[in-house]
């Protein structure tokens, strides 16, 4: 392995990396043009690098808040679930599964939360309350952007 891209990504990190490794590719001299796009902005939501990620393709946007849609309450579900049975590393393992849409979310400050969580979750096995807090904090956010996100119209 020599290199690593790290997910989400867009084409033009994907090209450049492929780049790096291969002379005989050249970049185009004609860019595709990016689709104008309604970029959605809302107190905790902002779609524009999901946007940029998906060259303002709007079918893809609206899959991938229709996708995040229907996991968050799973996953709301399953740390629920974990935490009141202690299960603390299952709880980091279902935090870090919804970490690459918080980043095409534009949620940095869950996605924080959610790096914090598994950190925590990983060196501490029984819990403690610091973790039994974030835990909370992020499950409040979660549900806070999904009805910010169920408000939305495309």
């Amino acid at each position: 392995m020599n290199d690593c891209i790290v997910k989400p990504f867009t084409p033009d990190e994907l090209f450049n990396v492929l780049l790096k490794y291969n002379s005989k590719i050249t970049k185009p001299a004609i860019s595709v043009p990016i689709q104008k796009a309604h970029v959605v902005t809302t107190q905790h939501i902002n779609l524009s690098y999901l946007n940029k990620t998906s060259n303002g393709d709007q079918s893809f946007i609206q899959e991938m808040v229709e996708a995040f849609l229907k996991t968050i309450p799973e996953i709301i579900a399953e740390i629920d679930n974990h935490s009141q049975n202690n299960e603390w590393q299952k709880v980091g393992k279902a935090v870090h599964k919804i970490k690459p849409s918080l980043t095409l979310l534009s949620l940095s400050d869950l996605k924080n939360l959610a790096v914090q969580i598994e950190e925590i979750a990983s060196n501490t096995p029984g819990g403690n309350q610091l973790l039994t807090a974030k835990t909370i904090q992020f499950v409040s956010g979660l549900e806070l952007v999904l009805n910010e996100l169920k408000a939305l119209t495309f």
